[in-house]
């Protein structure tokens, strides 16, 4: 591989691991239940360009919902938050 690719492959994984990191630490905070799951499913997802945030959110927002719906709707505003905020936080940390 070419050290461009490289670059930019280890941008994408850095990113994945930031987002799923602070993921678990928010619903871990927030007392969600399946907070590792989540954050796994979050963070992984994550790596597909555009809809990979929507992909990884939509069901965690049902699974979080079912258990415990008051916090379903709360992760939702928890995810996009984080999505909206990363670009600054991405900015600091790479």
């Amino acid at each position: 591989s070419t050290p461009l690719y490289s670059s930019a492959a280890s941008d994408v994984y850095k990113r994945q691991m930031i987002i799923g990191v602070l993921c678990y630490i928010g619903t871990a905070i927030l007392q969600m239940p399946y907070a590792l799951l989540v954050s796994v499913i979050v963070g992984v997802t994550n790596v597909i360009p555009f809809f990979g945030p929507y992909i990884g959110a939509i069901p965690c927002i049902i699974l979080i919902g079912l258990a415990e719906p008051l916090k379903g709707l709360y992760f939702a505003i928890f995810i996009l938050l984080l999505q909206l905020l990363l670009p600054i936080r991405q900015r600091m940390l790479l």
